[in-house]
């Protein structure tokens, strides 16, 4: 068994094409393993200003499921600003 954690970026320093290939590159990387718990367990994780859990480790026990749970991963960017006087 192998546990896998992607770490993706959705700061402001990504387009959504940007944030969309990287969800690509999720779903391909699946396309080439077994998801299941003997074999691969995935989780995601987006980060802008704060990181966000969105897939839970082991969450998915089959890659079509898993492969549709990333491709309903939103873009949520965050532009925090912070002012020091």
């Amino acid at each position: 068994m192998t546990d896998v954690i992607f770490l993706l970026d959705s700061s402001v320093s990504q387009s959504p094409d940007q944030f969309t290939r990287q969800l690509d590159f999720v779903i391909q990387f699946i396309d080439h393993v077994v998801v299941g718990a003997e074999n691969f367990q995935f989780a995601v994780v987006t980060f802008s200003f704060e990181a966000k859990v969105e897939i839970e480790l082991a969450e998915f026990n089959d890659n079509v499921s898993f492969k549709e749970a990333v491709r309903n991963i939103p873009f949520r960017y965050s532009l925090k600003l912070h002012i020091c006087v």
